[in-house]
């Protein structure tokens, strides 16, 4: 009896090695694929890049830091102030050429607004979600729907506007940078 109760702990220990001692960096790459490079482009924002066959940054996706190893951040929105001064610095007004008619363009649909700034030689696409709700006061006057972010673009700080700043949404989850003269590498 004492010999199989042994001989089942070490084939059920054999089976279970992995779990018991965790994965090897060459397990987990091929199961998920290589790790994604991220940046950490200010205190509150990462950045992961994609490349063209010769190495130039071609697209930029940005997105709240949630964890770090000395902070822990409970919002998934972007810092409104720490964001434009982020845009600034990877795509310069400047470097942006001039705005083109689609500039500042929004589509709303299944719970998201994605507004898309688009200039001649690069594009912005602001990602942020929405829900729907009926205010208690306007329902009394016109029973209209209203947003939760739209409550807070009637906040949105009036000091930016200026013809090379692009007014940054308020409540921005994901922004995508993207250079139109430059093709992605697969």
């Amino acid at each position: 009896m004492k010999d199989k109760f042994i001989f089942c702990a070490v084939f059920l220990s054999c089976i279970f090695a992995s779990t018991i001692f965790g994965q090897t960096s060459e397990q987990i790459k091929e199961k998920y694929g290589q790790p994604v490079e991220a940046y950490s482009v200010s205190e509150r924002i990462w950045m992961t890049p994609k490349f063209t066959a010769n190495g130039q940054v071609c697209t930029m996706r940005l997105y709240p830091k949630r964890i770090s190893s000395t902070t822990n951040y409970l919002s998934n929105k972007l810092d409104y102030w720490e964001l434009n001064e982020v845009l600034n610095q990877l795509a310069p007004p400047e470097t942006r050429g001039k705005k083109t008619p689609f500039y500042g363009l929004r589509n709303f649909g299944g719970g998201m607004i994605r507004t898309l700034y688009n200039y001649e030689k690069v594009g912005f696409i602001f990602l942020e979600s929405f829900t729907l709700y009926l205010d208690p006061i306007d329902k009394k006057k016109s029973g209209k729907l209203k947003t939760k972010s739209a409550k807070v673009k009637e906040e949105t700080p009036k000091n930016i506007e200026s013809e090379k700043e692009m007014i940054v949404p308020t409540e921005a989850e994901i922004v995508t940078i993207f250079w139109k003269e430059k093709t992605c590498a697969e």
